[in-house]
């Protein structure tokens, strides 16, 4: 009764579309920085590269509640309406760590001479990259946009500084748990993505 319940529910089911779009978009933007911040960071010599990739890194030990709340701070002044584009913004940068995590090994295993042989072979860089590195990672870049999608999907502290009117599914579960009869429909959806963020 109650997963059909929330299934008929349409401000539960355009909470679940919200949080959906917003974590495609910022997954696909998360894997497409991760991939030329790893190229980046395993192919370049530059100074600096240590700090680059601390930068890179550091949205891991930054709590979620005081990145919320800069990004608050920083949009408001800035005339930025707080829209779906602002959450999809602070998403990507809180799961752009993770892809960098995932695909930096990948392309460490990669052997150099491969892009080097298609260098003297006459391919542009983004003919290599197209047919030689990018397969190879493949399984790294699919991974790396699971974990981002399956975070993104999640989040909730940063979402609810920047979220608009459309607010994502995380908000909309934690204030439907104010309200005693839309608890059951909670806990269904909530087994739902639970089996579906497993899987």
């Amino acid at each position: 009764h109650w997963y059909h319940q929330f299934l008929v529910n349409a401000d539960l089911r355009a909470a679940l579309e919200t949080s959906a779009i917003i974590a495609v978009l910022s997954s696909l933007g998360a894997v497409v920085l991760g991939i030329l911040a790893s190229i980046a960071l395993t192919r370049r010599r530059f100074r600096g590269k240590a700090a680059v990739s601390a930068l890179l890194l550091s949205p891991l030990v930054i709590p979620y509640v005081v990145f919320g709340l800069a990004l608050l701070l920083l949009f408001h002044p800035a005339g930025i309406q707080r829209s779906l584009v602002t959450v999809v913004i602070g998403h990507i940068v809180i799961t752009l760590p993770y892809t960098i995590l995932v695909i930096v090994p990948r392309l460490s295993q990669i052997d150099v001479s491969l892009e080097e042989a298609a260098f003297d072979l006459g391919a542009s860089r983004l003919r290599t990259f197209r047919s030689i590195t990018l397969p190879l990672i493949l399984p790294a870049v699919v991974s790396a946009f699971l974990i981002a999608f399956t975070t993104s999907f999640d989040e909730y502290a940063v979402a609810s500084f920047v979220v608009g009117t459309r607010v994502t599914f995380p908000i909309y579960l934690y204030s439907a748990l104010r309200f005693p009869n839309q608890l059951p429909q909670v806990i269904a959806v909530a087994v739902v993505v639970l089996v579906l963020s497993l899987g």
